[in-house]
């Protein structure tokens, strides 16, 4: 997707408010992603490692500047809030049809994106997509398909900590979420 196809990187919102983190506040976004749960590992009695794992969900950073600053302290941080992320994940399968997670965005340019392996590139094709399942267009050449998609996450988190540079014109900010 080009930039210019983005009409804003991310948004975040309360049940009240929505706010869109736009191109001039976040010339410099990124945003990570980390899994986070109940999980240990441990040895069996013939040396042998073991996973145990209860449940598991997304850490994500975001942090970014530009010469606007972002506009979200009049959000609530005591409650969940929605955050639409603006940086795509992907899945990878020798299937194509391939399910992804139910929290994912639909809204306009931020649709799941089918890919087919050929050869060396990963090629763009055509999918649909029903609730959490996409189906990736048969390639007779494809040797993999992958599917990129965007989260739509419940988080919780604090205030997003904010500088700003008199010098250089420029604001920046960070902030972390932790999905619920």
């Amino acid at each position: 997707m080009a930039l210019k196809d983005h009409s804003r990187w991310f948004s975040l919102a309360d049940a009240s408010e929505e706010v869109q983190v736009l191109f001039y506040e976040a010339h410099g976004y990124t945003q990570t992603y980390e899994a986070v749960g109940g999980s240990t590992r441990f040895r069996m009695m013939n040396g042998d490692g073991v996973k145990q794992s209860n449940w598991s969900r997304i850490l994500t950073t975001i942090s970014g500047s530009g010469c606007l600053p972002v506009a979200l302290t009049g959000l609530d941080y005591d409650l969940p809030l929605t955050l639409k992320c603006g940086a795509p994940r992907h899945k990878a399968s020798s299937s194509n049809v391939i399910m992804i997670p139910a929290e994912h965005r639909t809204d306009a340019g931020y649709e799941p994106q089918g890919f087919v392996l050929l050869g060396d590139f990963w090629a763009p094709q055509p999918s649909s997509l029903l609730g959490s399942v996409v189906t990736i267009d048969v390639h007779v050449q494809a040797e993999g398909y992958r599917v990129a998609y965007f989260p739509e996450l419940s988080v919780l988190m604090d205030d997003p900590s904010e500088s700003y540079d008199w010098s250089q014109a420029q604001s920046g900010w960070s902030l972390t979420a932790e999905q619920v």
